[in-house]
Formats: C-alpha cells, structure tokens, sequence
C-alpha cells in the first residue's frame, strides 16, 4: 500500500473507501476500463470479508468436509486432520489474495491503494486519510466518492450473561486451532447453517439454536433441511438463546426459549459460535451528514447515491442484501454512474442467492407466500403440487 509524505493533497477522479468486493470491483472498473484516476482507501487488508473471512474459507471448509462425509459412507473414518484443513483454507485465500486482491494487483489495473483510516469532509469532495504513524494524507474526488465500508459480524445485546462468556464469531472462528469437540451454533441464517453441517461432517457434535432454519426461505426449505441436519446427527433446537453462563474447562451453557413459549431447554458446549447476521460499518458517517436507513446502513436511492450530492455507496454498507455478487455489481454500477452519461439503478427488486449447505439452496425473487399475496392464492403452486390450478 502507499505511503505519502504528511499533509500531502493528492487529485483523483474518484475515491473509494474500502477495499472489499464492492470497492476492488468499481477500482478496477474505473482504473482499467474506464481509465481514469482512483485510489483506494483501506484501513485493514484488501479484499474484505469474502476473501479472509466469508466466501474462500467457508466454501474451502464446505469443500473439505464434503469429501470427509464421502469417504465415511464408504467406511472411511480416518480422523480428520484439521490443521492440514486449516493450511489449505489459509492457501486459498492467499492464492486469491496475491492474485487478485493485493495492492501489488490492484496497480495492474491503474489503482492506487491508501492505507489508513478515512475521515470524510463536510463538503463530499475531499477525504483525509489518517496514516498508521499518525500523519495524514488529502485526497481530493474529482467526480465523486464511492463508500464500499462493508459490515461487520452482529454481536447480541439481549442475551444474559454473553459479554462473560468465550465466544467466536462468524469473523473469528477461522482462527480456531483444533476442531471443536462440541460446537453450539447460535443462528439457522445461511451461514449458520453451512458451518453447522461442515463442522458435524469433521466431526465435531454441533447444536443448532434457532427459531427456524433459512427463515428467508420457503417453509419446505426449512423443513427438508432440518431432516437433512437430523440424519447427520446435528442437533436443532428451535428456540431462542436469552442466557449463557461459562463453566469449568472453558464450557458454556446456553438457556434456550423454544418458539412454543413455554419451556426452556439447556445447552452444554465447548464453542459457542454466534452467527447471527452482519451490521453495516457506518461509523463517523453521520457526522459528514450521510443519512443511514432503518436497516442502520447507509441510506441511498436507485442509483446508489448518499444523501450527500457527489457520494456514493455499495455494497453491505447499504443495509441490502449482503452477497459479494451483489455488492461486485452495486460497486460496478456507482463507477459507472459517476462517470458516464444517464445512469443506470443498483438497487435490485431481485438478487439470486445460494446457501451452500447440502443439499444447496437456490432462490430468486418471491417466496411462494409473497407471490399468493401479491397475485393470488389461486394462480400460485409449488412445482411439486400436481394439483389444476383453479
């Protein structure tokens, strides 16, 4: 990353705050394609939650326990050797990292990277960028800035007793240094429920904590995959965590409200795992006058502009939909927007996803639910129900 002399002013067409899927891919849209000036502000490490923490280790884990699960049901039950899994994991993300996130490859495509912490003016058009020696750096935007902050791992607050209790993250559980011998996953969203399914195939016991699992999706989903879980031997209780408390050899207890109300259940284990959603970074926006929306993200229209006129924002930040695909495509359509005529939307009404459990899980657009109330309860069947439509 580049280091400038203090109080240096530096003119580019554009600037980008962080370096996640939403800004590497409107970076190098803009330095490559478009050919014009843009640096890059990052704080931390290029290539944001997908590549350290999300996307290449999760699918490297999914990956290798597909294979573990394989070779069991042909008798196979060496035991797993999850620091060789952990090297592998670390090797593919500094594959992808050296290929295509570094600031080595990003000047490949004519783009600068700052390191250091942004700091936006009142005016919109300028950013101050605090150096890790504590100088400071002024960038001047040109055209226009493009906020890519990303979001970070959602941490409960209505959970009793959490902040005395050792726990991981859906961030910080690929730093674990053995295999959990009992792991409590608390969360049945997407990614609660591919490393609850990738930790029960290594071998680890795992109890899931949820009120239902994929709740975005059809009911059908959620029960088929609850069979699916059960005939692994991952537990699922469908309930609420309201308290936790530490015990002897790093243990916890997890008091769980089932979704009926009236009954509790406890859960003994040895990891905790929270993996409960991401929340946007958002912090010291407010202050440069950059609205946020209910979702706590940053607020903008269909053409992915801020509040401030020559600011604009992509990616988890926003508070949508939180899939790097999604935010590759939020940060492509801001650069563009920027810097060619007429304009083009980045707000999706349809985005398609896909949960990497097995069996995988695709969708796009209305859940059945949605599509009776929107159209008609007569007009609408699942594929599977044979039944004339009336």
């Amino acid at each position: 990353m580049s280091r400038h002399s203090v109080g240096e002013a530096l003119s580019y067409d554009v600037v980008i705050i962080g370096g996640g899927s939403a800004g590497i891919t409107a970076a190098k849209l803009i330095g490559k394609t478009l050919q014009k000036s843009v640096a890059l502000v990052e704080r931390e490490r290029m290539g944001g939650d997908c590549t350290w923490t999300g996307c290449i280790p999760s699918k490297s884990l999914l990956a290798a326990a597909k294979e573990v699960h394989a070779a069991r049901k042909w008798g196979l039950t060496t035991p797993v050797d999850f620091s060789a899994i952990r090297a592998r994991i670390q090797a593919n993300i500094e594959q992808i990292y050296d290929e295509d996130d570094s600031p080595e490859a990003m000047q490949r495509y004519g783009v600068e990277i700052v390191s250091g912490t942004a700091t936006l003016s009142s005016s919109g058009k300028t950013v101050q960028v605090t150096q890790s020696d504590g100088s400071y750096v002024t960038l001047t935007a040109n055209k226009g800035i493009i906020l890519c902050t990303g979001a970070t791992a959602r941490i409960p607050t209505d959970i009793v007793g959490l902040d005395a209790v050792p726990f991981v993250t859906t961030e910080s559980i690929w730093s674990l240094p053995t295999l959990p011998q009992r792991l409590t996953v608390v969360g049945g969203g997407p990614v609660g429920c591919e490393l609850a399914q990738a930790f029960a195939r290594l071998g680890s016991q795992v109890t899931l904590i949820a009120p239902t699992l994929l709740p975005a999706e059809d009911p059908q989903v959620s029960v088929t995959l609850q069979h699916v879980f059960a005939a692994e031997g991952i537990q699922i209780i469908q309930g609420r965590a309201v308290a936790t408390s530490s015990g002897s050899s790093s243990q916890h207890t997890i008091q769980v409200q089932k979704n009926d109300g009236s009954s509790t259940e406890s859960v003994v284990g040895d990891t905790l795992l929270l993996a409960l959603g991401r929340v946007p970074r958002v912090e010291g926006l407010e202050e440069a006058g950059i609205r946020l929306n209910a979702k706590g993200g940053i607020e903008v229209n269909k053409k992915l502009q801020t509040s401030v006129k020559h600011i604009y924002a992509a990616g988890d930040c926003t508070g949508d939909r939180q899939f790097t695909h999604y935010a590759g495509f939020q940060g492509a359509i801001a650069a563009r927007n920027i810097l060619l005529p007429l304009t083009d939307p980045g707000v999706l009404d349809h985005v398609p996803s896909t949960t990497f459990t097995s069996p995988e899980v695709a969708s796009i657009g209305m859940s059945e639910a949605q599509a009776k109330a929107t159209i008609s309860k007569y007009w609408v069947r699942p594929l599977w129900d044979r039944r004339p439509v009336i």
